[in-house]
């Protein structure tokens, strides 16, 4: 008996994911605060699973970035606070750390920032991946 059938399902797996990952901007919300997050699309890799949370006088940031292909280190994670209306009151950036490959192929790293400010009502942040090289700012400050 041969598992001929096995093959296309995996095929079509990988080739959910990679659309998945080169989709355009994602929006998903931090899970106590309401807080809404914008994922920037990135030629190199994707961010998955952002979380934000609010706390006393904090915003924690964190999240993966995941590819199929492997990615370079030391990369970074812009971030951007913006207010109701889209102006930007900050910018920062997350490092990525924990590097590990998965299952499938599938290469994963984590990111994480603690702001110290206290977000106005309607704030989002919007979040980007950056490899080395990939922007001159990268290659200066990562």
């Amino acid at each position: 008996m041969t598992r001929r059938k096995s093959k296309p399902l995996w095929t079509g797996a990988l080739l959910a994911l990679l659309v998945a990952g080169c989709a355009g901007p994602g929006t998903g919300s931090g899970k106590k605060t309401g807080i809404g997050v914008a994922i920037e699309p990135s030629s190199v890799g994707a961010l998955a699973h952002p979380r934000v949370r609010q706390e006393d006088h904090q915003v924690l940031i964190s999240g993966k970035v995941r590819s199929l292909h492997e990615f370079l280190l030391p990369g970074h994670v812009d971030i951007a606070v913006l207010d109701r209306d889209g102006n930007t009151l900050l910018t920062t950036r997350a490092a990525i750390s924990n590097y590990a490959s998965k299952k499938g192929g599938m290469k994963e790293a984590r990111f994480f920032n603690r702001l110290h400010l206290d977000l106005p009502p309607g704030a989002r942040i919007s979040l980007r991946y950056h490899a080395p090289g990939e922007c001159p700012e990268a290659q200066k400050d990562s």
